[in-house]
C-alpha cells in the first residue's frame, strides 16, 4: 500500500513541477505525465473509474499539446467531455464512481475559461471532487495534494480578485 501511495506522490510532483512552468506545453505534458502515473495508482487501488477517467486526460492532453485556435479548443473540450461520459457509462459501479467524470468534465469546462481567477475557483471545487474520491478508494496521497491544491487556488484566488 505504501508503494501505490508513493506513486500517486510521484504524479503529484509532476503536477507540481508543471504549475511552474513557463509555458502552456510544458504544463499540458507534466500534467500527461502526471495523470499517466494517476492513472496506474489508481488502478493498482482498484479504482477502475478514476484509472480510465486519467488515461482519457492523457489522451486529451496530447491532442491539446500545441492547440491554440478557440474553436478547436473549444471542439475538443465537447469531444472530451463525451468521452468522460462514455468512460463513465462503461465504467460505472455507483454514484461514488461518477466524481472523476464530473471532476473531469467540469476541469475541461475550467480550461475553456479566458478568466484565470475562475479557473482558479472552479479547480478549488474541482479538488473537493477529487478528495472525496481519494478517500473512498484509500487514495490518501491524492486526498492530501489535492487538500495543499485547494488551498493554493484559494489563497490565489484571494490575492488576484478583483
Amino acid at each position: 500500500m505504501v508503494v501505490i501511495q508513493l506513486i500517486g506522490l510521484v504524479a503529484f510532483f509532476f503536477l507540481l513541477f508543471g504549475f511552474w512552468a513557463k509555458s502552456k506545453n510544458t504544463i499540458l505534458v507534466m500534467h500527461l505525465i502526471a495523470n499517466l502515473i494517476y492513472s496506474v495508482h489508481y488502478f493498482l487501488l482498484d479504482a477502475y473509474m478514476g484509472s480510465a477517467i486519467c488515461v482519457v486526460v492523457v489522451i486529451s492532453d496530447f491532442f491539446l499539446i500545441n492547440k491554440t485556435d478557440k474553436k478547436k479548443i473549444k471542439r475538443h473540450g465537447i469531444i472530451f467531455s463525451m468521452f468522460f461520459l462514455i468512460v463513465g457509462m462503461l465504467n460505472f459501479t455507483g454514484y461514488l464512481s461518477l466524481i472523476p467524470v464530473v471532476g473531469a468534465i467540469f476541469t475541461m469546462y475550467l480550461l475553456l475559461k479566458d478568466d484565470a481567477n475562475e479557473v482558479r475557483l472552479g479547480m478549488v471545487f474541482a479538488s473537493l471532487m477529487w478528495i472525496v474520491y481519494g478517500l473512498a478508494v484509500k487514495s490518501y496521497v491524492v486526498a492530501i495534494t489535492e487538500s495543499i491544491l485547494s488551498i493554493s487556488n484559494t489563497i490565489a484566488y484571494n490575492k488576484y480578485k478583483k
